[in-house]
């Protein structure tokens, strides 16, 4: 009976000391997996170290960084400004060179130049330049043109416009039929003297404006002198020398043929609006 009884005894007390053992793994895996773990975070230190002293080996170089996208905003903002500043400089200059040279040969308020904008004004009384209802340039307009073509072939990057323009009285003579044709050859003379002095012709424009454009009333003898008068515009820009190649037609297909040129109109003379007659004064122009 007293086997019995401490049989069972021992038995609960196994039963009862089996938790420590499962308990006693869990904490020897737990463990063993925070070991690995750190082990780990070591090796990782390691192979970055062992990775740059490869690349290093290699020559691979890094990748560079992004540019920043405002500091390159605020460049290329600075320096497009610099080039509009340096380009309003270099117009102020012609500006006053051309004042400088027409001052010289010309009273004061027969040649007036003037900067406004993007453009040079200069602005011949007609009477100095042509005598009346001629286009024929005058020894003193020739030496003062000259002198301004010096100053533009230092220039070459500038288109130069030349308009001519008349007062209202008509001219009806067999050379000049109207104020058009007047004022075309005004501006085509000091056009043919700027070539002549060496600018080139893709620089030069031409133009007519007969009577359309007046700057003072042509009811007055003091008027109709001011409206008679020449001006040279000097822009920022010249014009294309030769206009853009076409492009070349697909293999195995014909190019289509261009279509038959129009006859070009007269040089330098714009479209007149159709004008009332106007009764016959003395050529004056």
């Amino acid at each position: 009976m007293r086997r019995r009884k401490s049989r069972r005894h021992d038995d609960d007390n196994d039963s009862a000391d089996r938790w420590l053992v499962s308990y006693a793994d869990f904490i020897t895996l737990l463990f063993a997996f925070f070991v690995v773990m750190y082990a780990l975070s070591l090796q990782g230190g390691k192979y970055q170290d062992l990775s740059e002293s490869f690349e290093q080996a290699v020559g691979k170089e890094k990748p560079p960084a992004a540019p920043d996208a405002q500091g390159s905003q605020a460049d290329a903002a600075s320096v497009l400004q610099s080039g509009a500043e340096a380009k309003v400089d270099e117009m102020q200059l012609i500006a006053e060179q051309l004042a400088k040279r027409l001052s010289i040969t010309f009273q004061q308020g027969a040649a007036q130049v003037r900067y406004l904008g993007q453009a040079i004004h200069i602005e011949f009384d007609a009477g100095i330049l042509f005598p009346p209802a001629e286009a024929n340039l005058s020894p003193e307009a020739v030496k003062a043109l000259r002198s301004v073509a010096d100053v533009l072939n230092s220039y070459p990057q500038h288109t130069v416009q030349v308009i001519g323009h008349t007062d209202t009285l008509d001219i009806r003579s067999v050379q000049f039929p109207s104020n058009w044709e007047l004022s075309a050859a005004r501006a085509s003379s000091v056009v043919r003297l700027f070539i002549e002095a060496g600018i080139a012709d893709q620089r030069l424009v031409a133009i007519g404006r007969g009577a359309t454009q007046p700057v003072a009333s042509n009811t007055s003898a003091e008027g109709r002198l001011r409206n008679r008068r020449v001006e040279i515009q000097i822009l920022p820009t010249a014009a294309p020398a030769t206009p853009p190649a076409a492009a070349p037609a697909a293999p195995g297909r014909q190019a289509p043929r261009a279509p038959a040129a129009k006859p070009a109109p007269k040089p330098a003379l714009e479209a007149a609006p159709e004008a009332a007659p106007e009764a016959a004064a003395a050529p004056t122009t």
